[in-house]
């Protein structure tokens, strides 16, 4: 009985603080690339799901960075750094794009 109460009372709520924390959940950015092409990239843990001007979907893959984030997959990279991007697509100049700002409400 009492190796059950210490079960209950001690074990039981460490075992739940050591259970790995919910996922992130993921997050929606809207580029404006040069020439005014449009992307959305959707970031969920070491992933990037890419939709390109033309509708196409393509995930890629994160990957080693000196410095700001770097995502690679299907002939398909962006890299950068804060609000500006370079997205540069399968067999295609690099093309520079920043976030989209919420408008202002007034």
């Amino acid at each position: 009985m009492k190796l059950k109460l210490f079960v209950l009372v001690v074990l039981a709520p460490a075992m739940a603080w050591a259970q790995a924390p919910p996922p992130n959940p993921p997050r929606v950015v809207n580029f404006v690339c040069q020439g005014g092409e449009r992307l959305t990239v959707t970031f969920r843990g070491g992933t990037a799901r890419l939709v390109d001007p033309r509708g196409r979907t393509f995930i890629l893959q994160q990957q080693i960075s000196g410095s700001g984030i770097r995502y690679a997959g299907q002939g398909q990279t962006l890299r950068g750094k804060g609000r500006e991007m370079t997205w540069t697509p399968d067999r295609g100049r690099p093309r520079n794009c920043l976030t989209r700002l919420p408008r202002r409400r007034r």
